[in-house]
């Protein structure tokens, strides 16, 4: 396999794996907004 190809192939991969954490993390946070208001 080309380099190129292989770089391509881990950058894609990082953005997708960083934009399903991240929307992960905003989708639990706006969830759990009513149960953990009294928290910090």
């Amino acid at each position: 396999m080309d380099s190129v190809v292989l770089a391509g192939i881990a950058v894609i991969a990082g953005i997708l794996v960083f934009a399903g954490c991240f929307a992960l993390f905003i989708w639990l946070d706006s969830g759990d907004d009513d149960t953990q208001n009294g928290k910090d």
